[in-house]
């Protein structure tokens, strides 16, 4: 995980407890939604996965930021509401959120394959539309 925290420092010009607290918030999101054979798996594919996620902050509980609020709403808006506000948490604004996802998902590809990507996307409303074009 140290190689993606280190890349995206450099692209979106945030700091590396930014990216850690980020990248941790966003498995505890996938965590939530993709099946538990699947997050396995991606784990195995990204070593040093469980570390980051202990450095992520809490889930915010009901209430709290507007992301969060969209993040409960349930459904596609919801569901990638809910994987934003834990960036948003970590400091990234909501342009530098969907880059961050846009390259993790990259990323994703590159270490675990297509095939587990393609699952995961699958079963995470709305993230299609961000997996869809690898970012450079």
């Amino acid at each position: 995980m140290q190689e993606f925290i280190q890349m995206v420092t450099q692209r979106l010009g945030i700091s590396e407890s930014q990216a850690t607290s980020a990248t941790g918030g966003l498995l505890k999101g996938l965590q939530q939604h993709i099946s538990e054979q699947d997050f396995s798996e991606l784990q195995e594919k990204l070593p040093g996965s469980q570390e980051v996620m202990q450095e992520a902050p809490e889930q915010e509980a009901a209430g709290g930021s507007l992301l969060a609020k969209v993040g409960s709403l349930g459904g596609t808006l919801g569901t990638v509401g809910g994987l934003i506000a834990p960036l948003t948490k970590s400091g990234l604004t909501q342009d530098k959120a969907s880059g961050f996802i846009q390259m993790f998902l990259d990323y994703v590809r590159s270490k675990a394959g297509a095939d587990l990507l393609g699952r995961i996307v699958g079963q995470v409303p709305g993230l299609s539309a961000l997996a869809g074009q690898p970012t450079q």
